[in-house]
């Protein structure tokens, strides 16, 4: 995570410009850390 501070860094047009490509990634990684976790549980 140094998305964070980036991310926090956009004006908010860019923001709407890059909203529906931030939550593919958000999603990607909340899919890669639950399949993480699972993976080490099991």
């Amino acid at each position: 995570m140094g998305g964070v501070g980036k991310y926090s860094g956009l004006t908010l047009n860019q923001d709407k410009a890059t909203k529906p490509q931030t939550v593919q990634i958000v999603r990607n990684r909340f899919t890669w850390c639950f399949s993480t976790l699972e993976n080490r549980f099991l």
